[in-house]
């Protein structure tokens, strides 16, 4: 039994792909199947971008703003104390170099500032 039309096909595809792949091996594809792919987008999921260590420290510090309007200024003093120690543990970028290749760790600025 050959498709009917391009969304039983694909529906076929995503529930029976097995039984879809027998049909288009033996009647093909249906009329319009791949302008219908063209036009429909599939259910893959986009990648959210990541955000940027300063993104990051600009949401906590509104998050610790509306925690102390709240009345839990302990816990917005824990959150930014929490976030101080991340940036300061891992790799950081240095004033002068704006580039990840040029990231350092902060063992290395300390050496630097040393010399």
């Amino acid at each position: 039994m050959p498709f009917k039309n391009p969304a039983q096909e694909a529906a076929m595809w995503a529930n029976a792909p097995d039984v879809a792949r027998k049909w288009v091996h033996e009647y093909g594809h249906a009329p319009g199947y791949d302008e219908y792919r063209k036009n429909h987008p599939t259910n893959k999921k986009k990648r959210r971008k990541k955000k940027s260590t300063a993104e990051i420290i600009q949401d906590t510090e509104r998050v610790a703003a509306k925690l102390e309007s709240l009345g839990c200024a302990e816990t917005a003093q824990k959150l930014r104390t929490s976030v101080a120690r991340m940036t300061n543990s891992g790799f950081t970028r240095t004033a002068q170099s704006q580039t990840p290749s040029q990231w350092q760790h902060p063992r290395q600025m300390i050496q630097q500032q040393k010399q």
